[in-house]
């Protein structure tokens, strides 16, 4: 379980790193609140270049409003738009042309476009970028782009450039979105070519000057690690873009995903969507009080508004210091196994579980497990019965603190798990806002004895994860993303050092010749590694390619005691078939039922894996 993972049960402040462009820029304001920024999803704002009148995508229509006074009008349907899901309408710098993206069907009397993407496909949302022409005041019929641009199902989030030339956003079934350029020249388009800093990351909805000497785009890759997307900014001198970097703004709370970067018309304000939500402050008068009823009727209730800031100073920020990339494995290891499901239905279910161990002879399985909104972690047993695995119960050591990560010592004696309990000299009842490592014995006859917390030199007040022992007793853990070894001592642990690599939630095998742990290979999604002792050091870290690894995320590993087997968890899952007609009108029962009959469900579940061959396919 990575710290990631854990945001909601841990507070922690991760400092920036230099390269970010912090610019001194005053707080983004929500645009046009109660208009534009309604009560419903907004998103994508498109001026004309006299800045007078707005497009802008609300709901899967594409709406039109024009500015009167300082104010703007009630926005309408656009000419073109309402029949079918229109969105992300972009105008070229000479409004001229309008291009956005659509689910209408590719030839008359087809039906809406369905879209692949990331291993999903989404019924009726698919993306097809369409142009209109300008004609006087008015537009003309949306024509659909050529096929060497809408060369699949999810093309999407259009930028024209000042000579017509077109940026925007793909993916397929297997990928993330990624951003794509099309050359305009001679009146056709040519093939898109991808960005070069275009990686494993979700890349999307691209603004770009009209000269193309800078791009804001949300992503979700390093170094603001996460699921959600943040703002990068990228220039492009002698025809080559640089390296992005991350863009902070302040006032706009991390966790909420950030989208559908806009210039205006001016090249200098930037627009963005984001759920954002303005605080309410407490005390407060009864006349405070119904302005913020208003305003939360109005738009501030969590869905998508626009909102715009001063983007000046990250635009001439162009001369700063050169964003450096993570450091990357320089090698993947290939498995010729497939990872198999732990116990389905009875250890993975459709709740969460992870970070399994078991006991040498393998009769005995712990792992942690908890709801989906992580409220609560408590390691669970299950005892073999035959070739399966029996009802699982809660360990008598855990069930009233927050435990988990539970790793048994080679020999089967004892175990370490980490928890939230109070520490010795805490006071009676504290609940600690960090984890730290306990251990208990376990008897002969498999019953469990009282937990005893490991030494101050190891457990400190940061979070200390994933306990794992090795079977000359020498302790492998983590805190945050870099990973540590104590060596075995007379009075417990020497002094924690740390590996040269990053890294979290280790698992050492018992002769301490292999490592596997977890990072983020692209943000949100933990894929696992593999280091070798080899002549007293460490490999450079390798990557387990598919289908160890998945799109999905994928962590927590635990070796076996004798080598040969590689647990861990992973939220792959597998679409359920869409439903023949039922024979007769179904009961809420039966809705339950089918609701709850699969366990592949993007929770986290339990696999395993046979490593016999990682140490030849290592090079161990």
């Amino acid at each position: 379980m990575r710290l990631r993972l854990l945001s909601a049960l841990l507070a922690s402040v991760a400092p920036i790193p230099a390269a970010v462009i912090n610019a001194q820029v005053p707080r983004p304001v929500v645009f046009s609140p109660g208009v534009i920024s309604g009560s419903a999803n907004d998103a994508a704002p498109a001026f004309t270049p006299d800045g007078n009148t707005i497009y802008f995508s609300r709901e899967g229509s594409i709406l039109v409003s024009h500015r009167r006074g300082a104010g703007w009008s009630r926005p309408e349907i656009a000419p073109f738009s309402g029949q079918w899901r229109d969105t992300e309408p972009a105008i070229s710098p000479d409004g001229s042309v309008l291009i956005f993206a659509s689910s209408r069907p590719i030839a008359d009397g087809g039906g809406a476009l369905d879209g692949s993407w990331g291993g999903q496909t989404y019924k009726g949302r698919g993306g097809n970028l369409w142009r209109v022409q300008r004609h006087g005041s008015s537009w003309g019929t949306p024509i659909r782009l050529p096929d060497v641009v809408n060369r699949g199902t999810a093309i999407f989030a259009p930028a024209i450039v000042a000579d017509q030339s077109l940026y925007f956003m793909e993916a397929t079934m297997t990928t993330k979105f990624h951003l794509l350029r099309s050359q305009y020249r001679d009146g056709r388009y040519e093939e898109p070519v991808p960005l070069a800093f275009t990686g494993p990351w979700s890349d999307v909805d691209p603004v770009v000057a009209p000269d193309e000497s800078f791009m804001i785009f949300p992503s979700n890759r390093p170094p603001l690690l996460g699921a959600n997307h943040n703002l990068f900014i990228a220039f492009r001198e002698s025809g080559k873009w640089g390296e992005p970097r991350p863009m902070v703004i302040e006032g706009i709370d991390a966790s909420v995903d950030v989208n559908e970067a806009r210039m205006g018309p001016d090249h200098r304000t930037l627009y963005f969507s984001s759920g954002q939500r303005l605080p309410i402050a407490y005390p407060r008068t009864r006349a405070t009080a119904k302005q913020d009823g208003r305003r939360i009727q109005d738009w501030d209730n969590g869905l998508l508004n626009i909102w715009h800031i001063d983007a000046t100073s990250w635009i001439q920020a162009r001369q700063g210091a050169p964003y450096v990339p993570p450091d990357s494995p320089d090698a993947e290891v290939r498995l010729p196994g497939a990872p198999q499901i732990v116990g389905p239905g009875v250890i993975s279910t459709l709740a969460e579980e992870f970070k399994a161990t078991t006991s040498p002879d393998n009769q005995t399985l712990l792992y942690t497990m908890t709801d989906h909104l992580f409220r609560h972690m408590t390691v669970v047993q299950s005892r073999r019965s035959g070739a399966t695995w029996g009802e699982p119960e809660v360990v008598s050591f855990s069930g009233v603190w927050r435990d988990g990560d539970p790793s048994f010592a080679p020999d089967g004696r004892s175990l370490l798990f980490i928890s939230n309990r109070p520490m010795p000299g805490d006071s009676a009842g504290t609940v600690r806002r960090d984890f730290n490592i306990w251990s208990v014995a376990r008897g002969a006859d498999g019953q469990w004895g009282d937990a005893v917390a490991l030494g101050r030199n190891i457990n400190t007040d940061a979070a200390e994860f994933a306990p794992s022992l090795s079977a000359n007793g020498n302790l492998y853990f983590s805190r945050g993303d870099q990973i540590f070894v104590a060596a075995k001592s007379a009075n417990g642990f020497d002094n924690p050092v740390a590996l040269p690599f990053a890294g979290s939630d280790p698992a050492i095998s018992a002769d301490e010749s292999i490592l596997a742990f977890d990072r983020d290979r692209s943000p949100g999604n933990a894929d696992l590694y593999v280091s070798c002792h080899v002549a007293g050091r460490w490999t450079s870290p390798a990557r387990l390619m598919e289908p160890v690894n998945s799109t999905a995320e994928e962590g927590d590993p635990w070796i076996s005691a004798d080598g040969a087997t590689l647990y861990f968890f992973s939220t792959r899952f597998t679409p359920a078939p869409v439903r023949a007609p039922r024979t007769g009108r179904a009961t809420y029962r039966q809705l339950q039922q089918e609701g709850a009959e699969t366990i592949y469900n993007g929770s986290r579940n339990l696999y395993q894996v046979d490593i016999a061959s990682l140490r030849k396919a290592a090079r161990c």
